[in-house]
């Protein structure tokens, strides 16, 4: 599935939002499972599969950006 309808689906578990900076960083296909109650540990494995960055957006979540 494209990362963002993964990360759709993960928002619904999440304790705060998760956003994509880049939108062409949706269109990269995932495949595998997300424990609803291991998003965070989910979402710091993301930086060993793909070429992004995850970091907390002080008190408005977590940005997915591209690892420059």
């Amino acid at each position: 599935e494209p990362l963002s309808s993964v990360l759709a689906a993960v928002n619904r578990y999440a304790a705060a939002p998760i956003t994509l900076a880049d939108a062409e960083l949706g269109a990269l296909n995932y495949t595998g499972t997300v424990v609803p109650e291991r998003v965070a540990e989910w979402l710091s494995a993301l930086p060993d599969i793909y070429p992004v960055r995850v970091r907390a957006a002080g008190g408005r979540g977590v940005i997915i950006e591209a690892a420059r």
